[in-house]
């Protein structure tokens, strides 16, 4: 399969080194976007975590760029991905027929942009819903728009097999390049290759289930209504094994970093860290994703590394996954002016060490919709007519409701989050709560 994989690299797509050479524009850096499926940002040491789950991504956030308080737009990987290569609204996406998940044609996403800056690009996912061609949850594929080639062989595999694909080709690359590579390591089941040695993990009782870190036995207790049924050993035990995933792939992430250096394309090279949602242990009484737009599920990590920008830089202030193409390619010198995109680019802010300047950051899913200024958080339900405020500063774990103490906030961020509804309507479905729900049960989320 490498064979021919190499094969297609080395005909046609001039992705070999020395072909087709362009007069170098301002800032070609080459570029590096990792997406952790399933990352929550409180899981690393970075963000506060007493566990030791991360030494070398924490190792990376100190050397390089950190936002400190970054959230994803959706708690679900469609349209989550979507939404982070094309700095488009989630609805853009979920108003279409369910089971599509590709990115519509007309929306230019990062691989394309940069491939028309006469990149190389490459893409090596283990996603089975972000894929070139179509698998049992993605039936339509249609990710590959804009990457010269889409390796997917891993599917549902560990960080060991992306990197054996991405070490394999990167050799073979021109410069400059645009490397995605999507890793399902912290997805469920959490499960860690023989040779890695657990670190948190102290046993499960003889229960096979729970060895293998599969968390559906406990689910259907949730959605039974018979989560207080769960043991909390068992649920304790999940996040052991969440934590391993975290620490395997940390390992991996520091020999990618390590391979990138003896290949000589760190030094000129512009990396992101990214997540395209988190993960519920029951907080709020849910497990897994899909489920609610609570920080569990929405508050994910990035970390940046800028050529020229030495760190630690801690970017303060609230930042949206948005943003992250938009930052990216005003780093590079293109003109923003020139896209649609409704994220912001921080640029000024990693270069003068400064605060993002004050915006409002939105999630929605179905009937669910999220709004936050960095201290307060409203989260509403259009559907059950429901809402609530938190103030994330002296209640991170969003446990008190000041909805009825705070009306000004509430009349504030409400009406917010509806323009941004509003705006966000003109591109993509009024109404998509049925379409969402449709989605979620061709993806196994619900029954």
């Amino acid at each position: 399969m490498r064979a021919a994989a190499a094969a297609a690299l080395l005909a046609g797509a001039a992705l070999v080194a020395g072909a087709g050479c362009a007069e170098p524009e301002r800032r070609d850096w080459n570029v590096v976007v990792l997406l952790v499926d399933t990352l929550r940002a409180d899981h690393l040491g970075a963000y506060g975590y007493p566990r030791d789950t991360s030494p070398a991504l924490d190792a990376f956030a100190a050397a390089n760029v950190l936002f400190a308080d970054h959230r994803s737009q959706s708690p679900c990987t469609f349209p989550s991905v979507n939404s982070i290569l094309t700095s488009r609204s989630p609805r853009l996406f979920t108003g279409r027929e369910p089971g599509r998940f590709d990115i519509p044609a007309g929306v230019p996403a990062l691989a394309e942009i940069l491939k028309a800056r006469d990149y190389a690009t490459l893409a090596v996912s283990a996603s089975p819903i972000v894929r070139a061609t179509p698998s049992h949850l993605n039936e339509h594929g249609g990710y590959g728009r804009g990457f010269h080639v889409f390796l997917e062989r891993c599917m549902g595999r560990r960080a060991a097999c992306v990197h054996t694909d991405a070490f394999t080709y990167l050799p073979l690359l021109r410069r400059p390049f645009f490397l995605y590579l999507h890793y399902m390591d912290t997805h469920a089941p959490y499960q860690q290759p023989d040779f890695y040695e657990k670190r948190f993990f102290a046993g499960a009782d003889g229960k096979k289930w729970l060895r293998e870190g599969d968390p559906k036995p406990l689910e259907r207790l949730v959605a039974e209504g018979a989560a207080d049924q769960i043991d909390p050993a068992d649920l304790s035990t999940l996040i052991d094994l969440y934590d391993d995933s975290i620490g395997f792939f940390d390992q991996q992430f520091a020999l990618l970093l390590e391979t990138l250096a003896r290949e000589n394309a760190l030094d000129d090279t512009l990396i992101a860290v990214i997540a395209d949602h988190g993960e519920s242990f029951l907080e709020h009484g849910k497990l897994l994703h899909c489920r609610t737009l609570y920080e569990p599920e929405v508050r994910v990590p990035w970390l940046m590394r800028v050529p020229g920008v030495e760190g630690p830089v801690r970017v303060e202030g609230p930042t949206a996954n948005l943003d992250v193409v938009p930052t990216i390619l005003d780093l590079l010198g293109e003109d923003l002016s020139a896209y649609e995109f409704e994220g912001r680019s921080h640029r000024r802010a990693i270069e003068r060490g400064e605060r993002v300047e004050e915006a409002t950051v939105f999630a929605e899913w179905g009937t669910l919709g999220s709004a936050t200024d960095g201290r307060f958080k409203l989260v509403a339900d259009r559907k059950a007519e429901t809402v609530a405020l938190y103030d994330l500063a002296a209640d991170p774990g969003e446990e008190r409701d000041l909805a009825a103490e705070r009306t000004a906030d509430v009349r504030r961020l409400a009406s917010e989050l509806e323009a941004w509804r509003r705006a966000a309507a003109q591109d993509g479905a009024e109404e998509e709560g049925e379409s969402v729900e449709e989605q979620l049960k061709a993806l196994g989320y619900l029954q």
